[in-house]
């Protein structure tokens, strides 16, 4: 959190910056809250972002209008320098046309030292000067304003750096591990070596950035590049008083080598001019310590999963949806950018069963599953290589097999024996991209995520990662997504400004700041989420798991932009286990979620782990079954039967009219947390169709707890006397008995319901037969067949034998009394009779095992 009344500075950090065509800021932030007369209309720059008594300082300016008429007399300029908080001198110097709309002074302006003689168009500076431009058009209106500083050699000693001393002989590439900057209280932050992020507003100034840094760009997004630098084309002596000049907090930090001294004196020194530029900072996984305490466990024996007891209702509403599977329902392709996605291979002896955690054919290989790796400088992907490129470790630091965790919760193949059953299996595709630990190429994941031409069609991202874009170390309040952007609106420049042009005092320092920066941020990744919100696909990301934080205070990308569906955590008593935030969407279950097993545990484990990291996939699956369910949802439509299906206490009524427990968590209830079930009616009522409200799913209904379902487990029926030709209702103590389908290879299967019923004797107390007709009310008249076979007790004592059997087609329901479907055969009052119920379709005379329901027998 920001202290108060401490001045903000922009140095050092960016998370994630805009890639991609669409720019600029959210409604709410600095920028937008600007006045239109504020508006950038031309983008100044001084030639050099730093000076020194002796050079000979130039200007261009880019005018940014459609169409620049030439017959106007070119722009002025104005030149003004401040030693110690007052205007000292100024100059106006002339501009003339390079063409399409660019315009350069015509002679430079010398920077002369404060005793030298100012002769001609120069001004006198000192060590600490601050110069200043303003462009005027023909009519003196202000368009654009710059600056550039002469370096201090002499601080006050409140802020010091200093670089850790790093072992002779150690040798290091430039991405082989981090640098990081710490705190007096061990508090840091971790970039990318010898490589910034760089928001091109001007090819000009890009060009003569890499000159003067001997810069290499070696990987770009639309507008912004990742550019590989020379650390010691910095002066690490510009730090210390470039930071107090900018108004940094005291205190003493301290840099992981002086390779990262010079990073952080480089970043610094370009600020002070107005470039936006940051360093490449490292993104973190959402995950908390794992166990393996519930090691084997079959996953509807886990808190969250638990059929009728569970407040989140997963069992219930995965096995409601799995009823609506059609030859026609579509596939969801969710896009997971992460890293450690465990692959066969990396199981010692190989594991080929593994492709099963992420819902694939187990007769696949890894390689058939759609994958890329996005790295720094390059990007492969397995359908033009046919490789498994997503697969192997993550990099040092982050828990190995992260992304294999991850993906598991929302696709692994039911009833494999693995221990761990996806939210939505049935319906969910993996597309797999795994993404470096920095900003940069988290920002181009997103990107590759977005349909092309070739390779997968996500409809959902699921980022099980972030990054905190402020950043308080003492040192600064680090604003890191907004950069340039956040330090010029409340720093001491826009005051020296104000000082230097007093026309600048009727604007406010956010108006000012846009004169300079064009009202862009470095912003690295809102782009490609707008994008993908443009091109119909849904943002899931998670909170961070730290409960004092708020991730709006922090801003926390990317769960705080516009229209991302950001996910909190809760605990098993359905309290909050994450961070807090006005941006939080929902919360989801970030405690004890069984995922697959890694190469790194035991055979036979299915590891309990805990975070965001694991609410976050669950979230996404959910919303991947509501759109199988209705394809037609917009991206806002699922985002608001997300909303809707939440319980909370300002909506606890159900669409069967119960009500769900809301959290007793203020912060919780605020958005409320993940009811599956409900959000699966409400997609089914979005594409007009029943709901089915009397259907709630559960897993094996009151056979919860049988290995298997057949005459053995019966549910005993009350017992009839055709006599007075009786009628006995069966209503389960839930309001549905379901047949659920369940999708597994090579061969599909159902399950399924056994009924035990006996008669008493007739009047005559005869055992002759007589006729029984046995009736299930079934709520939707779309989703294929009943089976109904009658089996018959055997009197020597053996089993059952089958004696009737009839398919009960439900295109036929409504022929047969308002959704009653019923068989009728001839039984006898000695005998026991055996009904078992298996949903399914039937294909030319083949029985093909599904799903439907029935709620009364």
């Amino acid at each position: 959190m920001r202290a108060s009344g401490s001045s903000r500075i922009w140095i050092f950090i960016s998370c994630c910056g805009l890639l991609g065509s669409v720019q600029g800021q959210q409604t709410g932030s600095p920028v937008a809250s600007q006045s239109a007369a504020a508006k950038p209309r031309a983008y100044l720059r001084f030639d050099a972002p730093l000076y020194k008594a002796g050079d000979c300082a130039k200007l261009s300016l880019t005018m940014l209008d459609v169409s620049v008429d030439v017959r106007n007399p070119p722009p002025n300029v104005e030149v003004a320098v401040a030693d110690r908080g007052r205007a000292t001198g100024r100059i106006s110097l002339p501009m003339q046309s390079a063409g399409g709309g660019r315009y350069e002074t015509a002679e430079c302006l010398r920077l002369v030292a404060g005793k030298g003689s100012a002769k001609g168009r120069s001004l006198r500076v000192a060590p600490g000067s601050v110069l200043g431009a303003l462009a005027r058009d023909a009519k003196g209106d202000i368009r654009a304003a710059a600056l550039a500083v002469v370096p201090a050699t002499r601080v006050t000693g409140k802020i010091r750096f200093s670089a850790a001393r790093v072992a002779s002989g150690a040798s290091q590439t430039d991405t082989d591990r981090a640098d990081e900057l710490t705190d007096e209280q061990g508090r840091s932050i971790r970039f990318v070596r010898n490589h910034v992020i760089v928001l091109e507003r001007d090819r000009g100034e890009l060009m003569r950035f890499l000159a003067r840094r001997h810069g290499e760009i070696v990987s770009s997004l639309g507008r912004h590049h990742l550019v590989k630098v020379d650390p010691s084309t910095a002066d690490p002596a510009h730090l210390e008083p470039l930071a107090e000049l900018l108004g940094g907090a005291p205190g003493r930090y301290r840099f992981s080598s002086t390779t990262a001294l010079g990073m952080g004196a480089l970043v610094v020194e370009e600020l002070a001019g107005g470039l936006a530029i940051s360093l490449d900072v490292l993104t973190h996984d959402l995950v908390q310590p794992q166990t393996a305490e519930e090691g084997g466990a079959d996953q509807f024996m886990s808190p969250w999963f638990v059929p009728i007891t569970s407040s989140v209702n997963f069992a219930e509403g995965m096995a409601l949806a799995s009823l609506f599977l059609v030859p026609s329902t579509p596939d969801i392709t969710i896009a997971f950018i992460d890293h450690g996605f465990a692959g066969p291979d990396d199981f010692s002896p190989s594991k080929p069963a593994a492709v099963r955690d992420y819902g694939a054919d187990p007769a696949a290989f890894m390689a058939d599953i759609p994958q890329c790796n996005v790295g720094l400088t390059s990007t492969s992907c397995s359908w033009t290589t046919l490789k498994a490129e997503a697969a192997g470790p993550a990099p040092g630091g982050s828990p190995t097999w992260h992304g294999a965790h991850v993906a598991s919760v929302a696709l692994s193949t039911w009833n494999d024996s693995q221990g761990v059953g996806g939210v939505a299996f049935p319906v969910a595709r993996p597309y797999l991209i795994r993404a470096g630990d920095d900003s940069f190429t988290m920002a181009g994941a997103i990107a590759r995520a977005l349909p092309d031409i070739s390779g997968p069609s996500a409809r959902i991202i699921s980022l099980s990662r972030g990054q905190n874009c402020t950043q308080d170390l003492g040192l600064f309040s680090m604003d890191i997504c907004d950069a340039v952007q956040e330090g010029l609106a409340t720093g001491v420049a826009c005051f020296l400004l104000q000082i230097l042009f007093p026309p600048l005092s009727a604007l406010g320092c956010p108006e000012i700041a846009v004169l300079i920066t064009l009202g862009e941020a470095l912003n690295t990744v809102s782009g490609p989420v707008k994008d993908a919100e443009a091109r119909g696909l849904l943002v899931v990301a998670g909170a961070s798991n730290d409960m004092s934080e708020d991730v709006n205070e922090e801003r926390m990308i990317p769960c705080t932009l516009r229209n991302v569906i950001c996910v909190g955590g809760i605990n098993v008593a359905l309290q909050r286990a994450s961070a807090k935030g006005s941006s939080i969407s929902i919360y989801a279950p970030s405690r004890f979620v069984n995922t697959m097993q890694a190469p790194d545990q035991p055979a036979g484990t299915a590891p309990s782990s805990s975070g965001t990291s694991y609410g976050t996939p669950m979230v996404s699956a959910a919303l991947a079954l509501a759109l199988s369910i209705n394809p037609l949802l917009t991206t806002d439509g699922a985002r608001i039967l997300l909303r809707d299906s939440a319980c909370r206490s300002a909506n606890p009524k159900r669409q069967d009219g119960s009500s769900c427990s809301p959290s007793t968590d203020t912060e919780v209830d605020k958005v409320g947390y993940i009811d599956l079930l409900e959000l699966i009616r409400l997609a089914r009522r979005s594409a007009g169709k029943n709901p089915l409200l009397a259907c709630t799913g559960g897993w094996d209904g009151e056979e919860f707890g049988d290995k298997t379902d057949d005459f053995k487990s019966a549910i005993s029926l009350p017992p009839l006397n055709p006599a007075i030709r009786g009628m006995s209702d069966y209503q389960s103590i839930k309001p549905d008995l379901s047949i659920h389908k369940i999708r597994t290879t090579p061969t599909p299967t159902s399950d399924e319901d056994w009924y035990k019923v006996t008669f008493g004797p007739t009047a005559s107390g005869s055992l002759e037969g007589f006729v029984a007709k046995y009736s299930f009310r079934v709520d939707d008249s779309s989703l294929g067949i009943l089976f109904l076979e009658l089996w018959q007790s055997d009197p020597c004592g053996g089993p059952p034998v089958r004696v009737a059997d009839a398919d009960v087609m439900q295109t036929e329901n409504s022929l047969s009394g308002g959704g009653e479907a019923s068989v009728t055969a001839r039984v006898r009052s000695d005998l026991s009779y055996f009904m078992r119920v298996i949903g399914g379709i039937q294909v030319s005379g083949l029985r093909i095992y599904g799903g439907n329901c029935y709620n009364k027998v």
